[in-house]
């Protein structure tokens, strides 16, 4: 564990400034011996480059139709979490989580409805008021219908809308806390409104603390959680409010220096609250209409990319070697591939001549054209000998006549070369037949490995005490499968039931 030390300076500090320094000092001690990363809560506050250009503006999104999106999406979270009776913490955490996400992601390429249910369903998690994803796809359902003026009606739980809208709400969570680097913390000025006001003896004003109350919550669906900490806001919501109820705050030293906050900074938020009431309200469906005419657009330059890369990939190919391509529509260009196939074919040739020429390959083709010899010799005797059996046996049997043609045509054929694979079978297999008539000759018997088998699945079959046990174990295992499909049809439906 880090401790704090104080110097002689921080006691000259008074207040939250005091703290901060502290804090300040405590951080980088941390980062000067454990390492550079630094983990806090005001790590959310983004800076100015990435508030002003956003990536659904650089994909073409204009500002006016962003900001739209945003308000749409945090309305949406307001009303399913009153719908699903969250705390009022769980649904802001949620509204802050859907601005941080799309600082870093498009509207065009991620659908900011899915986006809403996945922050709910997430940020009741992290307030532990944790709902379920079907309550929560349903509520979203319902109120999508409620502003299309549609009639009420329960989404049905079985069919293949519901398993997508769940599958990607899913998807959208890990991929919110993958890009906001599981930092999902959030930390509220509804406690800080509250505090305050005691602080300046208000706390009996029950007008004043809904007013503050209710502009705090308004600012959720703008900017000013992205880029001031909450302490501020919470002083912005109050100097509002009493401005609204003209109500006087202490002014001499001024209330809000001891909460560390500025005037130019609570002017700068409270324009940007009441900036929200002016902007009129849009339908869903032309914001979504324009969704799809961008994406429209992008995936027509995605295309057009590709095919420029396919055409510049093409015509490199050909300037690096034009007369390799076999069309490119020159008589008679001297093709190189063809050329290195031809030399190294005259090679091959080559050695093998030099091979057969070779005094012991000389050697080998004599014997072989022996063995030939011989083996044909042999073929004729047969062929002769066939001939002439099959000549005196055509009167009396007229079944042999008909078959005559397939043995001449077996005999016909021509006997395997000596020294080959077929050769050596045969040769091995008198070999055996030699050593079993020696075996029988002496006496010795052996029992085959087959027969062996044979008598045992004889003695298993006829035996009608084996046969009844396995009767009973087959019905035993078919009992069994059975009940396991029962047990899980059981365990599915009770699933279903609970989601």
């Amino acid at each position: 564990m880090l401790q704090l030390q104080t110097t002689d300076d921080d006691a000259l500090v008074s207040g939250n400034g005091r703290k901060r320094i502290v804090l300040e000092k405590s951080i980088m001690a941390a980062a000067s011996e454990y390492g550079s990363v630094v983990l806090s809560l005001e790590n959310t506050i983004y800076p100015e480059e990435k508030l002003r250009e956003t990536p659904s503006q650089l994909d073409g999104l204009s500002k006016a139709i962003e900001t739209n999106l945003r308000i749409v999406g945090c309305e949406y979270i307001q009303a399913a979490g009153i719908l699903l009776k969250l705390p009022q913490v769980a649904m802001a955490t949620a509204q802050v989580l859907y601005q941080r996400y799309y600082y870093s992601k498009s509207f065009v390429k991620y659908n900011y409805e899915i986006c809403a249910m996945a922050c709910v369903f997430l940020a009741a998690k992290i307030e532990e008021h944790p709902r379920r994803i079907r309550d929560v796809v349903n509520v979203f359902y319902h109120i999508r219908r409620k502003l299309n003026g549609m009639p009420d009606k329960v989404m049905d739980y079985m069919g293949s809308e519901y398993f997508y809208k769940k599958s990607e709400v899913i998807k959208a969570e890990r991929r919110i806390l993958k890009e906001l680097g599981f930092c999902v913390h959030v930390k509220h000025p509804h406690k800080c409104i509250v505090t305050y006001l005691k602080i300046l003896e208000c706390n009996d004003n029950t007008e004043l603390i809904q007013k503050a109350w209710n502009y705090m919550n308004d600012s959720l669906r703008t900017d000013v959680f992205m880029r001031y900490t909450p302490e501020t806001i919470a002083c912005a919501c109050i100097y509002l409010s009493a401005r609204q109820l003209r109500i006087g705050l202490p002014s001499n030293p001024p209330w809000y220096e001891v909460f560390d906050a500025t005037t130019k900074v609570m002017e700068r938020i409270s324009r940007t609250i009441l900036y929200l009431y002016t902007i009129p309200k849009v339908k869903v469906e032309d914001l979504e209409k324009e969704i799809d005419r961008i994406k429209k657009i992008l995936d027509e330059k995605r295309k057009k990319e590709k095919e420029l890369k396919q055409s510049e990939t093409a015509q490199t190919s050909t300037q690096a070697s034009p007369t390799d391509s076999p069309h490119n529509g020159q008589k008679g260009s001297p093709n190189k591939s063809k050329d290195l196939v031809k030399q190294a074919l005259h090679k091959i040739r080559e050695n093998n001549r030099d091979r057969t020429n070779h005094p012991d390959n000389r050697d080998r083709k004599k014997n072989d054209e022996k063995r030939e010899r011989e083996t044909s010799r042999s073929t004729d005797s047969t062929r002769s000998g066939s001939e002439s059996s099959s000549d005196s046996t055509d009167s009396s049997s007229p079944r042999k006549r008909s078959r005559s043609p397939i043995s001449r045509s077996r005999s016909s054929r021509p006997s395997s070369r000596p020294g080959s694979p077929s050769e050596d079978r045969h040769y091995s297999s008198s070999v055996n037949s030699r050593i079993e008539k020696a075996r029988e000759k002496a006496g010795i018997t052996f029992k085959k490995r087959s027969d062996y088998r044979r008598s045992r699945s004889r003695s298993r079959s006829r035996s009608p005490v084996r046969s009844r046990h396995r009767d009973g174990y087959r019905r035993d295992e078919r009992r069994r499968s059975r009940d396991r499909d029962r047990r899980d049809d059981r365990r599915r439906r009770d699933y279903y039931d609970r989601r």
